[in-house]
């Protein structure tokens, strides 16, 4: 019964968000292929919050448990980088701690210089390059210090696009 509600709640809580959005651009006379963007970014961005409560209750359950939780989850993408398969379960534990997830609109241009990228889901253009869900971009990022060596993250979102991101500034 605890988990029903729980769930009727996360509903009931989502579709006054998506009201209160559709009232707001209504009242602004948002035009329509905006409003549709707005909803479907809504929408969208479910797995976004489902991801954020997740690391919620991570933060209740012992270290093992966590780390047994959040290495086989992000398995795929751990084993991608040199420096997080070598490293200890406690370094890589940490690090995972601090990232974080965003969710991209379709055509919207985005990178951060010192950024490590994980793809979640959806494709995206970068350097000429389509990535897929599972890809990895910017595992140098975190390594260098000049400017004059950074390449650049930027890429461009096909589709609405997930994605795990590590700044170099959550590990100074």
């Amino acid at each position: 019964v605890a988990f029903s509600s729980f769930m009727d709640r996360e509903s009931n809580d989502f579709k006054l968000k998506i009201d209160a959005t559709n009232l707001f651009m209504a009242e602004k006379g948002v035009k329509a292929d905006v409003k549709r963007r707005v909803r479907t970014y809504l929408l969208q961005s479910s797995s976004v919050r489902q991801y954020r409560k997740h690391q919620e209750l991570l933060d209740e359950l012992s270290p093992m448990l966590q780390a047994q939780i959040v290495f086989s989850s992000n398995d795929f993408w751990i084993d991608l980088i040199w420096y997080f398969k070598t490293g200890s379960q406690e370094f890589v534990l940490e690090i995972l701690r601090v990232t974080q997830v965003a969710l991209y609109a379709q055509k919207e241009v985005f990178g951060h210089p010192w950024t490590l990228y994980v793809l979640r889901h959806g494709l995206v253009a970068r350097r000429g390059r389509i990535l897929r869900t599972g890809e990895v971009w910017g595992q140098d990022q975190l390594l260098v210090y000049s400017v004059e060596l950074l390449e650049s993250a930027t890429v461009v979102a096909l589709t609405y696009a997930e994605v795990v991101m590590l700044k170099r500034a959550h590990l100074e």
